[in-house]
């Protein structure tokens, strides 16, 4: 794989291998996810943590911290505090689809929860602002990276996650556009993978 994410003290370190991917795609993604935080930034939003640094040359990116991946939280109980983070996550696949922020192929390892239950998001290698919100965030949390740590809590915090599925904004138009559009190969996620 091509790229490389660490959860250090100083932050969340993510390097793009260019050697190690097809050429031109490494700095593709790095310069769409640099302007993904950017236009976070410029927008004040809270569910994203800051991009603390950059370099361009290097294709290497620091994230502040902002807890540890959804996978590892579930693992270590917290129970009591999963109903808010569905919740929470909710509350961003609304906004995002609000403010027509394509985020693409996240999964649970691209949401962080800190101590207090907080949640963010990370990973925009593919995110464009202004092209409508292809999915539903909760869908993406029905995803193998989410028993890598603990397969009895996974699949407990998954129970509720399908149950709040529904519950989504706009969730039955959203899932009829995703499915007419799938049909016409029109969504972004099949382009995308068309020209990679």
């Amino acid at each position: 794989m091509y790229i490389s994410i660490e959860h250090l003290p100083e932050g969340v370190l993510k390097r793009y291998h260019a050697d190690l991917a097809p050429k031109g795609l490494a700095e593709e993604k790095f310069r769409r996810e640099v302007a993904a935080y950017s236009w976070f930034a410029e927008n004040d939003i809270a569910y994203v943590p800051k991009l603390i640094s950059h370099d361009v040359e290097q294709l290497l990116m620091l994230v502040e911290h902002a807890g540890v991946p959804l996978n590892h939280w579930i693992a270590d109980g917290n129970q009591h505090l999963w109903p808010d983070v569905i919740r929470q996550l909710s509350s961003i696949d609304q906004d995002l689809y609000r403010r027509r922020v394509n985020y693409l192929f996240s999964s649970p390892a691209d949401v962080l929860v800190d101590e207090d239950g907080r949640v963010r998001i990370i990973d925009f290698e593919y995110t464009e602002a202004g092209c409508g919100y292809e999915h539903l965030l909760m869908t993406a949390m029905d995803n193998q990276r989410l028993f890598e740590c603990d397969e009895v809590a996974a699949e407990s915090f998954l129970i509720l996650v399908r149950k709040a599925i529904p519950t989504s904004y706009r969730y039955w138009w959203r899932r009829l556009r995703y499915s007419v559009y799938g049909r016409m190969g029109l969504l972004r996620e099949q382009l995308i993978r068309i020209n990679e």
